[in-house]
């Protein structure tokens, strides 16, 4: 029995610090866009600590923003979706989704993902922003002056000069 409570201790350990080098490895990559805008090692990094720690969502975002500024968007949805399916309640990483999707000219998807940031934040002036501009992307010039009225009322107020160009 003994043999056994010190090999769960040990593993607890193992475990702990595992998490703690990952936790490591994840701080470095933020430093690295921040800091440097060394974009590859940040990249480097943040698979060190998908590595130690595969189901930690947040690194596989912050990867995922760190290929969207080295101009891989593919890649920068695929550690979205991945970061999305192991939190599925992670606004980052649909704002993020969505902003790649707009780029990429997928309006319907970006409006999906916005959809999904403002059922989880509904105060998110922004996501109702940039879900305007992607309804107006796809000729639904009304619902996106809706919401950019809501996004107004949200406090975001340059919302009210694009209603003034856009929704007249």
């Amino acid at each position: 029995m003994m043999k056994i409570i010190i090999f769960l201790s040990f593993l607890n350990f193992s475990l702990f610090a595992q998490n703690k080098e990952a936790e490591d490895f994840y701080k470095s990559g933020l430093k690295k866009i921040v800091g440097t805008f060394d974009y590859q090692g940040a990249i480097e990094d943040f698979n060190k600590a998908i590595k130690l720690k595969p189901n930690f969502a947040e690194a596989y975002h912050s990867r995922g923003y760190a290929k969207y500024r080295l101009s891989d968007l593919r890649g920068s949805i695929s550690d979205d979706n991945q970061a999305i399916k192991l939190k599925p309640n992670y606004v980052d990483a649909y704002m993020s989704r969505a902003g790649t999707r707009d780029k990429l000219g997928d309006f319907r998807g970006a409006v999906e993902d916005y959809n999904n940031v403002i059922k989880l934040d509904p105060d998110n002036k922004t996501a109702y922003m940039l879900r305007g501009y992607s309804k107006y992307s796809l000729g639904y010039r009304d619902d996106a002056c809706l919401d950019w009225s809501k996004a107004g009322e949200l406090g975001d107020y340059y919302a009210y000069t694009v209603i003034s160009e856009k929704c007249k």
